[in-house]
C-alpha cells in the first residue's frame, strides 16, 4: 500500500493592512508606498487600476517582508 500526503502552504498575507491610505506627494517629490507581507519569498505586484505599474519611473524592492515602491517624478522634456 501506497500513501500520498499532499502538504500546502499558508497563504501569504498582509500585515498591516489597513482599509484606506491616502498618499499625498508633491510636484517634483519621489513617493514611497511600503507593505509587510508574512512570507519572505513572497512576490508582490503593484498595481493601478488593475494593472501592472511598470516603467522608468517604478521600483520595486524586497528585503526581508517588507516590500517598497517607489515613483519617482514626472520629468517633462
Amino acid at each position: 500500500m501506497i500513501s500520498v500526503i499532499k502538504i500546502q502552504e499558508l497563504p501569504v498575507t498582509f500585515v498591516n493592512k489597513k482599509d484606506d491610505i491616502v498618499v499625498t506627494g508633491y510636484e517634483a517629490e519621489s513617493v514611497t508606498l511600503t507593505s509587510y507581507v508574512s512570507k519572505e519569498s513572497a512576490l508582490v505586484r503593484w498595481l493601478k487600476d488593475w494593472t501592472h505599474v511598470e516603467g522608468e519611473r517604478f521600483r520595486a524592492l524586497m528585503e526581508g517582508h517588507e516590500r517598497t515602491l517607489t515613483i519617482d517624478p514626472f520629468e517633462a522634456l
